[in-house]
């Protein structure tokens, strides 16, 4: 089911299985060791963007009041021009992710060039404005040449995450991605932690039922960066 939530703190929440139930109580079926490990605020992040659900993306973060970085494809930005507009008319900013999403750390420097440049060239014919310095590498994977390359040509801010939802891996089990992000920020020992997800439908519907058990359970939901 697909909870329309309201502004405000809400009602506390259980999951079973892919359901939420709605409970009258603050502690029933929330994630003690949350509340246990500290007050910290939560920053959403969204890569492989623009998804083909962007639109529900954007709605569903503007219910919640938050504004994001979403890491864009060149391919899905070339596929998907309207939604871009759509991000940065609704006052998110854009972090670049590469043309196709390789593992940097196997490309030459010039493919790695190419790779940035031609997502930039695009996303700036589009909205008038460069993404530099901000970058994210797929998969996570960068080093110190890989840096270099992409420094050269303005990109200067690695935006890495302290929380990986692994919505990529659990698709449509929303019970698997919200134990895995709950799990998560109760081991990040931040006071702000970055939260990865992805702008697919599935992590949609996840972040419907996690968002209110995040702020039933105390937790600052707050603008990246």
């Amino acid at each position: 089911m697909w909870f329309n939530g309201v502004k405000g703190i809400p009602r506390c929440f259980q999951l079973q299985a892919d359901e939420m139930i709605v409970t009258e109580g603050c502690t029933h079926g929330l994630n003690t060791a949350i509340a246990k490990s500290g007050a910290k605020t939560v920053q959403i992040t969204i890569d492989d963007a623009p998804g083909k659900s962007n639109s529900h993306m954007i709605a569903l973060l503007a219910k919640y009041q938050i504004k994001t970085m979403f890491f864009v494809e060149g391919e899905f930005v070339k596929a998907r021009k309207d939604d871009v507009r759509a991000l940065v008319r609704n006052g998110h900013k854009l972090g670049l992710h590469t043309w196709n999403h390789p593992h940097l750390t196997k490309l030459s420097d010039d493919q790695i060039k190419d790779q940035f440049i031609r997502t930039d060239r695009l996303v700036k014919e589009l909205t008038n404005t460069s993404m530099a310095p901000n970058w994210r590498p797929p998969y996570g994977n960068s080093d110190a040449r890989v840096e270099r390359v992409v420094s050269s040509i303005g990109f200067t801010k690695k935006w890495l995450w302290d929380v990986d939802s692994l919505d990529w891996k659990h698709k449509g089990n929303s019970k698997a991605i919200i134990d895995d992000v709950e799990n998560g920020l109760a081991k990040c020992r931040k006071t702000r932690c970055i939260v990865l997800f992805h702008d697919h439908e599935a992590t949609i519907r996840a972040l419907e039922l996690l968002l209110p058990r995040l702020m039933a359970q105390g937790l600052t939901l707050a603008d990246f960066p």
